[in-house]
């Protein structure tokens, strides 16, 4: 016989079914089956976030630096009754909690967990479908209980970005007034400009002044600053030292980039004595005294020479 289970309408409640048969001399025998839990509601809604590693943990990104996979993780799914039987999960590019607004561009099928205590699911690309540099995606995850009830989440927004910044001008002193040589050996001045991303902000910004033969000798180590501009008060550079300032900033995504300067010398020796002497050493006609000399610096030019008669 069948039951029209639409009278038994109320939630979170066993029914039994029992059966009595009676013979045709009035003969009884009465079997109660195994109870049926009735579950008319879905599982509760959890959280859900694109992450990526940090020392092998799973962290919330808004940004990450690969197009070629993504890790989507969920938490907070319950379900009281009949608990999660399985998750499933996708991406897309609209933020709607819709399983079938899932890209399948990027992403062919609806993935599967094998049971409901999975809180985790990655996606690898093949080279046919990566994720698309500085496009908005979002991680859909759907969760089924054990009567069948779905409910649906959906994540904030991610950007891939697997290109670091742009590396923009960077500068001894000013754009301006550009230092190739200079005696002051403790203070330095510089200035860096348009070192940007298109996809997403530059969220640090560092320098260092190294010999510009060997970035590994530096007087300053790499020290984040706020600005675009540095004033350093103690460095200490050695006269005759060729010194270079470089400039590395960071994305949101953690991808770097390295900008250098054109380098200037310090020079705290005056010019070598040289040599001067007149052509011929003994003249004859005053009118006029021919002479000839020679100087020169080791660390800067000659900037020009004066000269006297006595």
């Amino acid at each position: 016989a069948g039951i029209d289970w639409e009278q038994f309408n109320k939630g979170g409640v066993f029914y039994y079914a029992t059966v009595k048969a009676t013979n045709l001399v009035g003969l009884t025998k009465t079997k109660t089956a195994v109870g049926v839990f009735i579950d008319n509601s879905p599982p509760e809604a959890g959280n859900v976030y694109f992450a990526d590693y940090v020392d092998q943990t799973l962290f919330p990104v808004k940004f990450q630096p690969t197009i070629a996979s993504v890790n989507i993780v969920w938490r907070d799914f319950a379900d009281k009754e009949t608990d999660i039987s399985f998750f499933e999960y996708c991406i897309s590019k609209e933020r709607i909690a819709d399983v079938t607004k899932c890209d399948a561009d990027r992403m062919p099928k609806l993935y599967k967990t094998e049971d409901g205590d999975t809180e985790e699911g990655e996606w690898v690309a093949e080279p046919h479908n990566l994720l698309v540099d500085g496009e908005t995606y979002y991680a859909i995850v759907r969760a089924t209980n054990g009567a069948g009830n779905v409910i649906t989440s959906v994540s904030d927004g991610m950007i891939p970005d697997a290109s670091p910044p742009h590396v923009g001008q960077t500068y001894d002193n000013t754009p301006d007034d550009e230092v190739d040589w200079t005696m002051d050996y403790q203070r330095f001045y510089g200035e860096w400009y348009n070192y940007t991303d298109p996809h997403n902000k530059i969220i640090m910004n560092e320098f260092k002044v190294c010999e510009c033969a060997n970035d590994q000798a530096c007087p300053v180590g790499w020290s984040e600053v706020n600005l675009t501009t540095i004033a350093n008060t103690s460095i200490g550079l050695k006269s005759g030292g060729f010194y270079c300032m470089h400039v590395r900033v960071t994305n949101e995504a953690k991808l770097q980039s390295s900008g250098i300067s054109n380098g200037f010398v310090v020079d705290l020796t005056e010019p070598d004595s040289g040599k001067l002497e007149a052509i011929p050493d003994i003249v004859t006609n005053v009118s006029h005294i021919n002479a000839s000399w020679w100087c020169d610096d080791d660390e800067s030019r000659i900037k020009s020479f004066e000269y006297a008669i006595s």
